[in-house]
C-alpha cells in the first residue's frame, strides 16, 4: 500500500488484498470484495473525510486470482500515475486490467507482469499498459516512480531476459537481469529503455529503495548512490 497527495490536498490511499472473504467500509463508504482480487483507492479531502471509494475489480467474477497490485504512485498536477504488476491464478491464464478487460499473456509460465497506468482523480482509467516479460518482474517494480517537466514518466525497473511493449521484444541480460531506466511520455507511449548495469541481487534483495530514481530534468537524473547519468537514448 502507499499514499499520495493531488494540488488541493486530497489525500488518496492505495490498498490491496487477494481474499474474497470480506468487503471494504470505511466511514460509511463501501466496496465490495471480489473473488479475484481487490485494488482499492480511497480519496479523502484535506479535513480527512473520505469522499470516494472505489475497488477497481468490483465487478471481477470470472477470473479467480487475477487482480493487480501497486506499488507505487504520483500526482503529476491532473491525474495520478500508477506503477505495479499484474498477477494471474496460474502460469496459463491470462490477465485483468484495472478496468476488468482480459489481457491476453503474451509468455507462458509466469504469475506476474508489470502494469503502468494512469488514472483520473475520480479513480477513472485513462489508460494501462503491460510490461509482458518471459521473467516474473514483480520484484521489480517496487521502486519508484518520476516524471519532469513535460510530465514525462519515469521509473528504475529491474528486467530479465525477454520484455515486450507494444508488441515490440527487448532483450536484457538473461542471468543477471539488468536495471533499467524507463521513461514513457505522458500518454504512456515508451521513449526508451536504458539498461545502467546488472543487478543479480535484486530479485532475492529487500532493499528496494536501491533502485530510486530521482529526475533532474528532462534526460538527467540521480541514480540510487546519487550520481548524475545523462540518458543515452
Amino acid at each position: 500500500s502507499f499514499s499520495l497527495v493531488d494540488a488541493q490536498n486530497n489525500f488518496y490511499v492505495f490498498l490491496d488484498s487477494y481474499s474474497d472473504k470480506n468487503n471494504y467500509s470505511f466511514d460509511g463508504v463501501n466496496n465490495n470484495s471480489t473473488p479475484g482480487g481487490d485494488t482499492v483507492m480511497l480519496k479523502f479531502d484535506s479535513s480527512g473525510k473520505i469522499i470516494l471509494g472505489k475497488n477497481f475489480y468490483a465487478n471481477n467474477s470470472s477470473y479467480f486470482g487475477a487482480s493487480a497490485k501497486l506499488t507505487d504512485g504520483l500526482f503529476d498536477g491532473n491525474n495520478i500515475i500508477l506503477l505495479g504488476y499484474f498477477t494471474s491464478g496460474s502460469r496459463t491464464s491470462n490477465f485483468l486490467g484495472l478496468n476488468n478487460t482480459v489481457i491476453t499473456r503474451k509468455y507462458p509460465t509466469v504469475y506476474n507482469q508489470g502494469l503502468l497506468a494512469k488514472i483520473d482523480v475520480l479513480a477513472n482509467l485513462i489508460w494501462e499498459k503491460p510490461l509482458f516479460s518471459n521473467f516474473n518482474v514483480d520484484t521489480g517494480v517496487y521502486t519508484n516512480l518520476n516524471i519532469d517537466s513535460d510530465k514525462n514518466i519515469y521509473s528504475y525497473i529491474y528486467f530479465k531476459d525477454k520484455l515486450a511493449i507494444d508488441n515490440i521484444e527487448y532483450q536484457f541480460d538473461n542471468s543477471n537481469g539488468n536495471k533499467v531506466i524507463t521513461k514513457f511520455d505522458t500518454e504512456g507511449n515508451l521513449q526508451y529503455l536504458n539498461p545502467v548495469d546488472d543487478f543479480k541481487n535484486t530479485s532475492n534483495s529487500s532493499d528496494y529503495s536501491s533502485t530510486m530514481i530521482d529526475v533532474l530534468s528532462n534526460d538527467v537524473f540521480n541514480d540510487f548512490i546519487g550520481a548524475e547519468i545523462i540518458a543515452d537514448q
